[in-house]
């Protein structure tokens, strides 16, 4: 092997890693916002942000990590069910789309599901990954004794155009990690 060719493995192999690393830390960096949600703590999830960081709910829109920490507004319950990870990581940006599954207590104390996604943006500052936004979308609210049924469910929305992006040049030879149901799958094409 030249020392071209090695070189070239060499940095292929840093570039995995570094995907790999920053995949898992946005994992753990997601894991404690819901944890941090759980427990209706406002400050600590608001300070998993960038300073301009934005909160996209289904009721409710919070611009800067302040207005965050000030006004986000919990359910009296929930548990957040975090799952199926699609993870793309391009430098110190990222995106990923989370699927959820809530049971929860709603604000006049009726026991309800919730399942739908959330659309992150990440951006990482001196080392660290902060949600740069976090958009959550429903695919069915329903209360507990009558359950889900069709005409209550949306089908989740298309990735994000950054998401997509990334995927796309998965598929035409570019150098990405996915993760997806907790799989990590390097590829190179």
């Amino acid at each position: 092997m030249s020392n071209d060719s090695e070189s070239q493995v060499v940095e292929h192999l840093k570039a995995q890693i570094q995907a790999l690393e920053s995949s898992e830390q946005i994992r753990q960096l997601k894991a404690l916002a819901m944890y941090h949600a759980d427990r209706q703590d406002a400050e600590a999830f608001a300070g998993l942000f960038c300073e301009d960081g934005v909160f996209i709910g289904v009721t409710q829109e919070h611009r800067g990590r302040q207005a965050i920490a000030k006004n986000l507004n919990f359910l009296p319950f929930a548990v957040h069910y975090i799952m199926n990870p699609i993870i793309s990581v391009s430098g110190d940006r990222a995106d990923a789309r989370w699927y959820t599954l809530r049971p929860q207590v709603d604000r006049t104390g009726v026991p309800s599901w919730t399942a739908g996604w959330y659309d992150d943006e990440y951006v990482r500052i001196a080392g660290e990954w902060r949600f740069k936004s976090v958009t959550i979308k429903y695919c069915f609210h329903s209360p507990y004794n009558t359950g889900w049924s069709k005409d209550r469910v949306v089908a989740p929305e298309p990735i994000s155009a950054a998401l997509g992006a990334s995927l796309a040049r998965s598929r035409t030879g570019a150098v990405s990690t996915h993760v997806q149901h907790e799989k990590v799958t390097p590829t190179r094409r």
